[in-house]
């Protein structure tokens, strides 16, 4: 004989219900068509009508990547770096898509990972910060698809309507997601002397623009 132990947390909303497993493995089985899905530790999924059944990475944050000593005030004077993309000088796990302000002078950064939407429709996303900033999205969770849904350069912390040269610039064009995937979102930054900061926000449809919680991001992680 043997014993099974399994940690898991079952979240029940109006529409939705989610299981998150912290230790052992669950079968979840959507009652409405049958759907199933086996769900491992560290990993989530959420059964509902109109939301794609799978197990998703836990949600947690988005990682931070940065290089040091670099001059400059634009993107590409971090992507021209030789050091530039995979030897950073370290990394840390924000908790929301948001820089810690005031970090640092003369560097370069890079935020990447994975947007969980919790609902089915359109997204807009905006994009705030010093000197310099892209943000990509991909159409799914694959990097290699990226591409550039807004820019800018030199607001203020938060900034999100700033007027710049391009009104739109700093704000995308609505995003179709659809609830149960996962989309690879990456954030470059440019930090020249002064205050420094990014920011990234998103508006769930029905709901409020806010900076993007942990709760619905996940961090890549690299390869070693």
């Amino acid at each position: 004989s043997f014993i099974v132990r399994v940690l898991l947390w079952l979240a029940a909303a109006t529409y939705a219900t989610r299981l998150d497993v912290t230790q052992g493995k669950v079968r979840l089985t959507r009652a409405s068509d049958g759907a199933r899905v086996d769900v491992s530790e560290n990993h989530y999924a959420v059964a509902s009508a109109g939301v794609h059944l799978a197990a998703l990475p836990a949600t947690s944050g988005i990682l931070r990547e940065y290089w040091t000593n670099l001059p400059g005030r634009f993107v590409r004077d971090l992507e021209k770096d030789r050091r530039y993309p995979n030897q950073p000088d370290g990394s840390d796990l924000l908790k929301n898509f948001e820089a810690p302000p005031d970090w640092g002078d003369n560097y370069g950064a890079r935020f990447r990972g994975y947007v969980h939407p919790p609902v089915t429709g359109d997204y807009t996303f905006w994009i705030a910060g010093s000197t310099g900033f892209f943000l990509y999205v991909s159409p799914d969770d694959d990097p290699a698809g990226v591409v550039c849904v807004c820019y800018g350069g030199n607001t203020l912390p938060r900034d999100f309507d700033r007027p710049q040269a391009n009104e739109k610039a700093n704000k995308s064009n609505p995003i179709r997601m659809v609830a149960g995937r996962r989309y690879y979102i990456e954030a470059l930054l440019k930090a020249d002397v002064g205050d420094d900061h990014l920011s990234v926000a998103w508006r769930i449809p029905g709901r409020e623009r806010e900076v993007i919680p942990g709760e619905f991001l996940s961090p890549f992680k690299p390869k070693k």
